[in-house]
């Protein structure tokens, strides 16, 4: 059982649609389909992802209509969550940015950062140990 459960899509020649974990940020579930279908979004991102990992304290979404199933469910479910003084779900704008996606991002970049630092510090270490020996 989960925390947070973020779900959106990405709309350009087909619709994809992710659930991400907000605490992880691991991609739990995912579909493609041609056209936005509320059924399909309920089946194969939410119903396969509480199934999988267990109920969620609460989802968010954006604005759209193509989440309303998935809503619907989590509301009726509600009462099966772990936190149940946390509301069922939470509607965003899309174009809203999370301070904790900045973060998430933040922490992403300086570890990517430490092990580029590490992989050119062992590399400068091998080519003084060829060059000179060990110590």
């Amino acid at each position: 059982m989960g925390h947070k459960l973020h779900i959106d899509q990405n709309e350009k020649l087909v619709i994809h649609v992710l659930s991400v974990d907000g605490f992880s940020s691991n991609i739990v579930s995912h579909s493609t389909m041609p056209v936005k279908n509320n059924l399909i979004i309920y089946q194969e991102v939410y119903q396969s992802a509480v199934l999988r990992y267990g109920m969620w304290d609460q989802i968010r979404v954006d604005h759209g209509k193509e989440f309303y199933l998935t809503l619907f469910m989590q509301e009726k479910l509600a009462d099966y969550r772990n936190n149940t003084g946390r509301q069922p779900y939470i509607q965003t704008k899309s174009t809203q940015v999370r301070l904790s996606q900045i973060n998430l991002l933040m922490v992403d970049a300086q570890r990517d950062c430490l092990q580029i630092f590490c992989l050119k510090l062992q590399m400068l270490q091998s080519a003084i140990i060829r060059k000179w020996g060990p110590l």
